[in-house]
């Protein structure tokens, strides 16, 4: 294992430090799209005070951690591997913020309602969780269990275009879900967006899900 120093901000003013273990599996590794949606975190980061929070398919958890900085009570999660979770545990453990972060499994394509009916959900933040075509039914589904219990509740997803054959509208429909783009433009400097459009611009795609608002 490697300890890996990750800064976000304008001035890399904040650092969090995670544990890594590159080249095994997934959930051992900070993927770029964390680092994206842990620059969102904090820009956006007067969201995050007293808010409740769930990351999905967390494996180091770097942009539930930005959200524990920044204030938010956090319940990082990813499937039951133990050492994916101890993994985890680690770099809460670096960052000093085992009073703000719990971490649960919290396997996609399941019945997970003991554990959701148990916390409280404001937001939840997902990072390349669209990797593998194969789960993309299991985690929208996830993602419409975490919002049928916490109907208020918003997801922002981070994720690397790594195919423009894969589509996600048909689970929309299916899940009765409503996807919203997140430009860079909405929540990032003018003078920070040279930089972001040259990494992130092209192959990653930003948004936000949420139930459809129903008429008053």
């Amino acid at each position: 294992m490697t300890e890996r120093r990750e800064k976000v901000g304008e001035e890399g003013e904040e650092v969090i430090v995670l544990e890594e273990k590159e080249g095994e599996q997934f959930g051992l590794y900070s993927w770029d799209s964390s680092l994206l949606l842990a620059e969102f975190v904090w820009y956006s980061r007067s969201l995050w005070p007293s808010s409740h929070v769930l990351e999905m398919g967390a494996g180091c958890g770097l942009a539930g951690l930005v959200a524990a900085k920044c204030g938010a009570s956090v319940v990082l999660t990813d499937k039951n591997d133990p050492q994916i979770l101890s993994n985890c545990a680690r770099s809460v453990a670096l960052n000093h913020l085992e009073s703000k972060c719990r971490i649960e499994a919290l396997e996609w394509g399941t019945d997970n309602s003991n554990l959701l009916n148990q916390i409280k959900v404001d937001f939840v933040l997902c990072s390349d969780c669209l990797y593998d075509s194969t789960d993309f039914e299991d985690f929208m589904g996830t993602v419409y269990e975490v919002l049928s219990i916490h109907p208020k509740a918003v997801v922002f997803v981070a994720y690397q275009i790594r195919s423009s054959q894969r589509s996600l509208r048909h689970l929309l429909l299916k899940w009765n879900l409503k996807m919203r783009p997140i430009s860079l433009n909405e929540w990032l400097p003018i003078h920070r967006l040279f930089l972001f459009d040259h990494r992130f611009k092209t192959s990653f795609q930003l948004f936000e899900l949420s139930l459809p608002q129903l008429p008053t």
